[in-house]
This record gives structure tokens, C-alpha cells and sequence, in this order.
């Protein structure tokens, strides 16, 4: 799944080339992609709006509009990248979204789960979602409230978008390996020097992702289509059976809550 260093990738590619474009209309190629209204009536809504603003808020892609949200989600395997209107179609699409300028916004998707609302605020669907980690209002002891008291482990804590805004499966297990601490340690048992290296961790983590432009194994495509370097980056994520490139050992993979997730048994101890 496209993750914060993803989407802010994604961002920072269309929005110089989208702010002050208007939209002239839409086509779909998968009929379940809107959510909230008839394929119609978001033709007739967005037909000539001028987007204001694009912005992240964790894994969502927000468009402002006058008055309104264009919101999409890419979930697994989804991916947002801008085309001249008369270029060859896209493998996997499921959407073009056209600008008055000639190039469309083409929303790709090979299994068709993602998601795309147009609504009056965006509180509608990103309303409950913790801080965003790269954000002021992600401090140290704001993780420390979040998990404070919490018998879970941290791992599906930190998957947890109404904690953390934008983390996913890759970049907490890179997160976790950074600081030091197991995936499956108590949350409530950390100490305040174990979550403050959390903290660090995940800022560090994330910087790194989105100055590499993203992580890609198969589908993730950045705003130009491109694949994401990130992967070249992991210390633990996938690397199972491999050494760990500090100590040594050789890095296991279990299953924590339903998720895969990788570490190393001595370096997270």
C-alpha cells in the first residue's frame, strides 16, 4: 500500500502542475471507484472547478475545490500520475480525470480497491485521524499519551491510523528497527527514552522515504509514473532469511496481527 513517503511523493509531483488547472470532466473504466455519489452527477459537480489546493492528510489525497474536496484513497495498490489526454491509456486504469490544459490525472489501480469521494468538507472521511508525524503536533509526548497504558503491541499500534497519521506496514517495521525496539513489545511498557527514539525513528524513516521518492516493489508508480528508490533503502522490511546490515543476524519474518513484519532478533531486543 502507498504510504505517507508515497502520497507526499505523489503530491509534490502533480501539484506545480495541477494548482489553478480546472477539471472539464471525468471517465471511469471501474464503476465502484466514487463513493459517494453517481459517476453522473461527479461529472456535473466537478466540471469546471478550479483546483485550489492539493494537499495530504496520512494516506489521503485531498483536492480542494471551490466549496468542496476531491479526496482519494489509492489503498493497495493504486496510483495517481498526470498524462497528456491524447497519450496511450494506462495499464490497470480505473479513471481519467481531464484538465482544462490537455493532460488528464490517471488513477491506476490493478486491484481496483481504491477510493474517491467528492464531498462539502474533507472532515467527512479523514474525520478521527491521529498526528501527522512529520507535522509540530507529533511530539514525544503525544506518542507517550497515545500508547500510554496500551497492552498491545507497539507494531499494530503504530499501524493504527487514529495514532499516527500515514504509517503503514514498511515504515513501521523500518521505524521499529531504527529505534531499536521490537515489533511485539508491550506499548504500555515502554519506557519515555524507548518512545522518544520511536519518535525520532519515525521522522527519520519517513524523510528518508519521501526523499527517495517512495518505496516500489510492483505497483507503486510516483507522479510521473516513475518507480520509487526506497526499496534499496530498507534495512529490515522483506529481507527475511538475510543478514541484518548491522549485526549480522539473520532476520526473521512472523505475523503480528494479521501483518508480516520483519526485524532483527538482536539489534531489537
Amino acid at each position: 500500500m502507498p504510504e505517507l513517503p508515497e502520497v507526499e511523493t505523489i503530491i509534490r509531483d502533480l501539484r506545480p502542475k495541477v494548482l489553478g488547472r480546472r477539471f472539464v470532466g471525468a471517465t471511469f473504466e471501474w464503476p465502484r471507484l466514487v463513493q459517494n455519489l453517481a459517476q453522473d452527477e461527479f461529472n456535473q459537480r466537478i466540471a469546471g472547478q478550479e483546483i485550489l489546493g492539493l494537499e495530504r492528510r496520512g494516506k489521503y489525497i485531498i483536492f480542494g475545490l471551490p466549496g468542496e474536496k476531491l479526496i482519494m484513497h489509492l489503498m493497495m495498490s493504486g496510483s495517481l500520475r498526470i498524462r497528456r489526454s491524447d497519450s496511450d491509456p494506462d495499464k490497470y486504469l480505473s479513471a481519467n480525470f481531464y484538465l482544462d490544459d490537455g493532460n488528464r490525472l490517471s488513477f491506476c489501480d490493478s486491484r481496483k480497491l481504491g477510493r474517491v469521494w467528492l464531498v462539502d468538507s474533507d472532515a467527512a472521511v479523514v474525520n478521527g485521524m491521529g498526528a501527522e508525524p512529520l507535522l509540530e503536533d507529533f511530539t514525544v509526548d503525544y506518542l507517550a499519551e497515545k500508547l500510554r497504558g496500551r497492552r498491545a503491541p507497539i507494531k499494530p499500534l503504530l499501524l493504527n491510523q487514529a495514532t499516527v497519521a500515514g504509517l503503514g506496514n514498511i515504515y513501521v517495521d523500518e521505524t521499529l528497527y531504527a529505534a531499536g525496539i521490537r515489533p511485539d513489545r508491550i506499548a504500555g511498557d515502554l519506557t519515555k527514552a524507548e518512545i522518544s527514539r520511536i519518535w525520532q525513528a519515525a521522522r527519520d524513516v519517513l524523510t528518508r522515504g519521501i526523499a527517495n521518492r517512495g518505496t516500489t516493489f510492483r505497483d507503486y508508480k510516483d507522479g510521473f509514473g516513475n518507480a520509487g528508490d526506497n526499496q534499496n533503502a530498507l534495512q529490515v522490511f522483506r529481507r527475511e532469511g538475510q543478514p541484518c546490515y548491522s549485526c549480522g543476524a539473520t532476520i526473521p519474518r512472523i505475523v503480528l496481527r494479521g501483518r508480516s513484519t520483519f526485524f532483527c532478533p538482536e539489534c531489537q531486543k
